[in-house]
């Protein structure tokens, strides 16, 4: 995916859902993830990121167990 289309899926779902406490996105280090113009759109809306080391692929586990 790219970075246009996961900001749109970003932008669509906050909406949508409205949170109301501080939300933390959950993702893997790909580049569509760790570009300027999202890291600023999480910014921009509050958002704080979380990423997995690289390699360690178990991590995002224990967020999706926790989280879900």
């Amino acid at each position: 995916m790219t970075t246009d289309a996961i900001s749109l899926a970003m932008i669509m779902t906050y909406n949508l859902r409205q949170p109301s406490k501080e939300l933390v996105f959950h993702s893997d280090r790909g580049s569509q993830y760790t570009r300027e113009p999202y890291s600023k759109l999480l910014v921009n809306h509050g958002i704080r990121a979380s990423m997995s080391d690289v390699g360690a692929c178990w991590e995002s586990l224990l967020h999706e167990v926790l989280w879900v």
